[in-house]
């Protein structure tokens, strides 16, 4: 199986085009990477479904950052994961990044699953959504 990892530079239009979910945090955020989401998301605001997936020991510790994810959008999930989410079934394409999360949300959710950066994970939950429609057979 062969990583189809993206960048803006390489292939901005096909990581635009179908993207639904932004998951961010398989395994949990570590401190700094919340506080980077937080960073990357300030005076931002959040276009299309963006879940971060903490622990609530970390929520709790840094609330300015759970608050700033939030405000701009996004929702912070403690003590689970996108990968035993049920909710994420009624999603067609996922943009996470960590290898982990990929290969599970292609093998266990059958998901089509993009491995960006952070930055760009952020950079496609803040871009307006594809108004395409989604191929017959596709599940929204």
């Amino acid at each position: 199986d062969v990583v189809e990892l993206l960048t803006p530079k390489n292939n901005k239009s096909k990581m635009d085009e179908s993207v639904d979910l932004v998951a961010i945090g398989c395994p949990h955020c570590s401190r700094d990477e919340l506080k980077e989401v937080a960073t990357l998301l300030m005076d931002r605001k959040v276009l299309r479904p963006l879940w971060v997936f903490t622990s609530r020991h970390l929520a709790n510790d840094e609330r300015g950052a759970v608050e700033i994810i939030e405000g701009s959008g996004g929702n912070v999930f403690c003590d689970t994961c996108m990968v035993v989410s049920p909710a994420c079934l009624k999603f067609n394409s996922i943009a996470v990044n960590s290898g982990k999360a990929y290969r599970y949300m292609r093998t266990l959710g059958g998901m089509h699953t993009l491995l960006l950066t952070t930055e760009e994970c952020i950079e496609i939950a803040c871009t307006p959504p594809s108004t395409e429609q989604p191929a017959e057979g596709v599940r929204r």
